[in-house]
């Protein structure tokens, strides 16, 4: 085996890792925008009229979660930009 056909098979499973992540990053953020539009829906259609049930560290501590969600994806984002450069 030489050594560029060995490069063409690691290039050709870099380009479908890459692939893969892509779709599943894609996926992951499609389903996100349609729960974040549902979840803005919710509040506009339940606007309250009297005190929230829930406290404000419940809520707080939720957006916490979504923000290292999309921190990922942004890390995840990097890392892909970075293996097609090479």
């Amino acid at each position: 085996m030489s050594i560029d056909y060995i490069d063409k098979k690691f290039q050709g499973l870099q380009n479908e890792f890459i692939r893969q992540i892509s779709s599943a990053k894609r996926s992951i953020s499609y389903d996100l925008d349609k729960k974040i539009i549902e979840v803005k829906h919710t509040f506009i259609v339940n606007q309250p009229t009297t005190i929230p049930q829930i406290s404000i560290e419940k809520l707080k501590e939720g957006l916490n979660i979504a923000n290292s969600i999309i921190g990922s994806f942004f890390a995840i984002g990097k890392c892909i930009k970075e293996i097609s450069r090479k």
